[in-house]
């Protein structure tokens, strides 16, 4: 059971990506001649450091930087009952590659196979790394990956505290207060981002381009008091949210499809929260520890509500405390065709 659990998200969580980035493509295509469609929008290439600030391809005469470490993302395919290979993350540089490499151009593909990720400390201390280009199918960056290179290190990079590459949000300074809005056009924000950031950050605006939020993202932005999820996100990280004790209202827009495990773990004031049928998984602890969350509002049907509770919502690590003390938080769903009361059993 638990390694058809698996498999089913695996297959969720790579077919909502493509969908999402056809559909963005649709939406915004590039091509040579800007012109309009049933289709959608297109328009000529605006290239930025050979990437497409529009769409984020690379251009035609954009470098790759070779003998770059990699390993492999594997996951359990169902239908072969074994593990495959499902793209890579690239985790360094490999002995090929000069120390004081100044720039880095990451490719899209290796082996025939997307670049997904960006792992934990892959470029760390590289104090002479000055340019760092990524591409589109990158998905997740994991936290501390460009930490004291020489881009991270030039002051010129940040803008109003909060650090770039291209369209994805690396990094915020823990000075950051009042209000900000993420820049439009950014696709993915990464791990750990805004972690522990000041309580004088009391509002994020998140743009309608970003498609994933990371691990940790939000973690213990105490001072945040509401969000709203664009409906460009598809997957809310682990933990993305999580002790975020001044969050009272929560809005996700149509188009996220998994809520991750913990992502509002411990949201003491949060009392309302607004989930889209476009959502097909909520994992464990998603919403543990919401002491002030009574009812949860689903844009969706009794029936797709108990698809999402069969497929993963966890009555035990979810709605109660578990333990000796166990105590209900979450007492009613409130979908379109009636109102469910969860019960104590």
């Amino acid at each position: 059971m638990e390694k058809a659990f698996r498999t089913k998200r695996l297959w969720l969580v790579i077919a909502t990506i493509v969908i999402a980035v056809i559909c963005a493509m649709c939406l915004v295509a590039c091509g040579d001649d800007e012109s309009s469609g049933d289709s959608g929008t297109h328009t000529v290439h605006k290239y930025e450091n050979y990437v497409c600030t529009v769409c984020g391809e690379y251009a035609p005469d954009a470098p790759v930087t070779e003998g770059l470490s990699y390993v492999e993302l594997e996951e359990y395919d169902e239908e072969k009952d074994e593990r495959v290979v499902v793209g890579y993350a690239v985790v360094g540089i490999g002995e090929s590659i000069d120390n004081d490499i100044t720039e880095i151009f990451i490719p899209k593909s290796y082996n025939d196979k997307p670049v997904m990720c960006i792992g934990d400390y892959a470029f760390y201390n590289r104090s002479s790394l000055s340019n760092i280009v990524i591409p589109n199918s990158v998905t997740r960056i994991y936290p501390v990956a460009f930490y004291n290179t020489a881009y991270y290190n030039n002051e010129s990079n940040w803008k109003d505290d909060v650090l770039y590459i291209g369209n994805y949000l690396i990094q915020a300074k823990d000075t950051l207060s009042g209000s900000y809005a993420i820049k439009q056009g950014t696709r993915v924000i990464a791990d750990s981002a805004f972690m522990d950031c000041s309580s004088s950050l009391t509002s994020i605006t998140i743009p309608n381009s970003v498609t994933s939020i990371g691990r940790d993202a939000f973690y213990g932005c105490r001072g945040l008091t509401s969000v709203t999820i664009p409906n460009s996100v598809i997957s809310i990280g682990i933990n993305s949210f999580r002790f975020c004790g001044s969050l009272t209202s929560v809005i996700i827009d149509k188009g996220v499809t998994i809520i991750d495990s913990g992502a509002f773990y411990g949201c003491v004031s949060l009392t309302s929260v607004t989930i889209p049928n476009s959502v097909t998984l909520i994992s464990m602890e998603a919403f543990a520890y919401c002491t002030n969350l009574k009812n949860i509002k689903y844009n969706g049907t009794m029936e797709q509500w108990e698809a999402i509770a069969e497929d993963g919502w966890d009555v035990d690590m979810v709605h109660w405390n578990t333990g000796a003390n166990r105590t209900k938080y979450i007492e009613t769903i409130e979908c379109t065709d009636g109102t469910i009361t969860l019960s104590n059993d």
